[in-house]
């Protein structure tokens, strides 16, 4: 966002302590939004899990996802093709992911050492029709 010189809307952030990421939890946050009198148009939210469970919250409040609501999920897990409409996902090599976190965890082991370091996994975008103006 920096980059892009967007702003931050804290309240358009939601970083619940104790969240189960599931289905109903994603409905009950997106309900949060669509309570706002000033509402997001897009989100990105944690993963899929959730997405679908906001985009059950935007139909149930009568909006339309993509026309009222873009949504991206993250994970890109099996179903997202199947729910109306098929959601747009981030997508990650899970295999990638625990084999960097192994190295890592055995470099600390091994080596005693408590250096931080940041890892980069690549990540694509699984276009589908959850989300709009995507090029």
């Amino acid at each position: 966002m920096k980059n892009n010189k967007l702003d931050l809307y804290k309240e358009f952030v939601i970083n619940d302590e104790g969240f189960n990421f599931s289905y109903y939890d994603g409905y009950s946050d997106m309900e949060k939004f669509l309570n706002m009198k000033e509402k997001p148009t897009a989100f990105l939210v944690f993963n899929d899990v959730l997405a679908i469970g906001a985009i059950k919250a935007i139909k149930d409040y009568k909006f339309k996802v993509p026309d009222d609501f873009s949504i991206i999920g993250f994970d890109n897990i099996m179903v997202d093709d199947f729910i109306d409409p098929p959601l747009t996902s981030i997508t990650h090599q899970k295999s990638d992911m625990a084999s960097t976190a192994f190295e890592m965890l055995f470099e600390r082991i091994n080596e005693n050492s408590t250096e931080q370091r940041c890892v980069y996994i690549p990540l694509s975008l699984k276009i589908r029709n959850s989300a709009r103006n995507i090029t």
